[in-house]
């Protein structure tokens, strides 16, 4: 039986990630780091044994529970973690084109289309139903929500999120540290540090 290791968690992602180790056919046990969030989960719904654990100190296959870009990443620097130690959870009904780049810690659920040529940073999370096109590139600690179509030829920032059924033309950059609103058409290029929304995406408000 493979170990996996979970740097924090909610019942819904143990939910997520039980149904993309069963989609690989993986056995796994899931150890859970978390002291705050200690949860009690239908074991009727969880084909997969879980433990909660005070350390990850000398243990591989790890990856974030946690899905807001910016509290991700600022527990990783505060943990100083090896992020050689990280894995990438893929569901098997994804499709990833063999020319694009993946990082690690990745969540990809299913129902989601990678194309060629596009690159996905390390950390990243991406819901189910997602559609990347090609020479894009995912930076960082990205969170994309269900349902988001991205054209290709976009460049998306580090820590920022990209809210549910949003919709992002060719060639669009978007800044670091933003929050892209639920659905959203994006047909600009949007800053670093913002709240967008809207059809078309309009800056709203400054993040923070």
């Amino acid at each position: 039986m493979k170990t996996i290791v979970s740097i924090g968690f909610t019942e819904s992602h143990l939910l997520m990630v039980s149904e993309i180790l069963l989609s690989n056919n993986l056995n796994a046990k899931i150890l859970i780091l978390d002291n705050q969030n200690r949860f009690n989960c239908d074991e009727g719904f969880i084909s997969h044994k879980y433990e909660f654990i005070d350390s990850v100190e000398n243990l591989n296959n790890l990856f974030f529970g946690f899905a807001k870009p910016l509290s991700k990443h600022e527990l990783f620097n505060s943990l100083k973690l090896d992020s050689k130690k990280f894995i990438n959870l893929i569901h098997s009904n994804s499709e990833i084109s063999v020319y694009s780049e993946l990082g690690v810690g990745i969540r990809i659920e299913p129902e989601t289309v990678i194309s060629a040529k596009t690159k996905i940073g390390n950390f990243v999370n991406i819901n189910r139903g997602v559609n990347i096109g090609h020479h894009c590139n995912i930076n960082d600690f990205v969170t994309i929500n269900p349902g988001c179509s991205i054209a290709g030829h976009v460049s998306i920032g580090e820590n920022t999120e990209i809210c549910i059924g949003t919709t992002i033309i060719d060639g669009i950059k978007i800044g670091q540290n933003s929050i892209i609103g639920a659905g959203s058409v994006v047909t600009k290029d949007i800053p670093d540090n913002v709240v967008a929304y809207g059809n078309p995406c309009k800056i709203i408000r400054e993040n923070g």
